[in-house]
């Protein structure tokens, strides 16, 4: 185990029609594509586990999703769902090889959720696969912030992704029409000065 799932939890959280499309392409992605999208989607019950705080094991705070922080009062929200992920990336090696190569991400955790697949012996699937998964909408970032300024000014569609691949939980500052990510996942920082030409202003 990697995380811990932390209140407010929903035994009986109905996904609506597209979360639950998702989950099933999430399913599909490691379960290979033998099995047809539309036999998971037809299997897959739509009544799952939800979590709306995770805290990753060796750090101290947890990170809490859009989904329990909308059940808080506006006095006592604080922003901490924006997340440092390390997903894999498949990239084209000189050789012509296709290599999974681990990269940083950032982006937004919305809530966790633990959902089973019943067996589908038809399909080979003989056994129940329990997943345990994060729904993140990812920032539009290109690199590492611990290591350069990193800029975001949109999210992407949410995505299913498993829990291990979250590391921590980051900041990030509004600057004109971006947001800037900071990440102290290795317990240090560093300013950058920036000059008026990396602002975006409103308009």
């Amino acid at each position: 185990e990697t995380a811990v799932l932390r209140a407010p939890i929903d035994h009986n959280y109905m996904l609506n029609d597209e979360e639950h499309r998702k989950l099933a392409t999430y399913f599909r992605s490691f379960l290979g594509s033998d099995i047809s999208l539309a036999t998971i989607v037809k299997n897959l019950p739509k009544q799952c586990l939800v979590a709306g705080k995770i805290r990753v094991l060796g750090e101290k705070e947890s990170i809490c999703g859009t989904w329990a922080a909308q059940r808080q009062s506006e006095d006592t929200r604080r922003d901490s769902s924006f997340v440092q992920l390390q997903l894999l990336v498949p990239t084209r090696q000189q050789d012509g090889r296709i290599v999974d190569i681990s990269t940083c991400f950032y982006g937004c955790l919305h809530y966790v959720i633990q959902a089973t697949l019943p067996a589908i012996p038809a399909t080979g699937i003989v056994q129940d696969c329990q997943v345990l998964a994060a729904l993140i909408s990812l920032c539009d970032t290109q690199g590492d912030a611990t290591n350069n300024c990193v800029w975001y000014s949109k999210l992407q569609k949410p995505i299913f992704v498993h829990t291990s691949t979250i590391q921590c939980v980051i900041g990030r500052i509004q600057v004109g029409r971006r947001w800037g990510i900071i990440d102290t996942s290795i317990n240090c920082i560093r300013t950058s000065f920036i000059g008026p030409e990396d602002i975006d202003e409103e308009t």
